[in-house]
């Protein structure tokens, strides 16, 4: 399980240093304090830890093994991307000089690097379930899309296809977006889980003050757990506008935020 892995990763640091500690003893000819060898850490319980959530899962798995082994990023994304026609890159039957395309995917080996003549340029990975693609991102226009190109984000990137002999076929993105961005925008309901514990008056009228600062059409489900017992309150009056914006506040707040397309 996700939690027997996050409990064995927690572990992994203690048992390096006891066995190392161990090691130098025996280097050292010396032995524990009853006559025989020095502890080790068999019978060491492993540490509770926090189950991994699946993009944590996922994303320990691509630094360790160079790939996704139990589920990609993109798996949780299905049904926005086809709404937005978005096909996986190895689905396009060729990419050919010129061709607009969108891909959708997760940034890696970003490099920012500047020309000959002076101009910065971003040079990255899109990488989806089939395959990966290069893209190159032109001065000005990285200029407006800097702040949302980092590795391992998840983005709607498009551009036009560069392919010519001897060369890598290349994506000359124009413009990026934030996949999650287009979720939240996209969603019919958002479900807010307040963190456990007291709610007094400040805090409820805080949060409403938040979600009263992007009216929209997106309804609004408030969970408030209680014990082992969660009560879910689906607000009809008070709808809001899905943005990566108001899901940051709110998880400022303590609260967990999932949205419903």
């Amino acid at each position: 399980s996700n939690k027997w892995r996050a409990s064995v990763y927690a572990a992994i640091d203690d048992a390096l240093s006891i066995g190392q500690n161990a090691w130098n003893d025996r280097i050292r000819g010396q032995i524990g304090l009853f006559g025989g060898p020095s502890e080790t850490a068999t019978d060491h319980s492993l540490p509770d830890a926090e189950p991994w959530s699946q993009a944590e899962l996922s994303a320990k798995e691509k630094a360790s093994l160079g790939f996704y082994l139990s589920a990609h990023p993109l798996d949780d994304y299905k049904d926005i991307l086809k709404g937005l026609g978005i096909r996986n890159i190895a689905d396009h039957d060729s990419l050919i000089n010129g061709q607009q395309i969108l891909a959708a995917g997760v940034v890696s080996g970003l490099q920012v690097r500047w020309s000959k003549k002076g101009n910065r340029f971003a040079s990255f990975q899109i990488e989806d379930q089939s395959t990966s693609l290069k893209c190159l991102m032109w001065g000005e226009e990285f200029g407006k899309y800097a702040d949302v190109i980092e590795n391992d984000q998840l983005l709607i990137v498009e551009g036009k296809i560069r392919s010519s002999d001897g060369q890598d076929t290349t994506l000359m993105s124009t413009a990026v977006r934030s996949l999650t961005e287009a979720v939240s925008k996209n969603a019919r309901a958002v479900k807010i889980t307040l963190p456990v514990g007291d709610y007094d008056e400040a805090y409820l009228q805080d949060l409403c003050s938040v979600l009263s600062s992007s009216p929209g059409r997106c309804e609004v489900h408030i969970r408030f757990p209680v014990g082992d017992v969660v009560t879910e309150l689906r607000s009809g009056p008070m709808r809001v506008e899905g943005s990566r914006r108001l899901e940051k506040e709110l998880e400022q707040r303590g609260c967990s935020v999932s949205w419903i397309l």
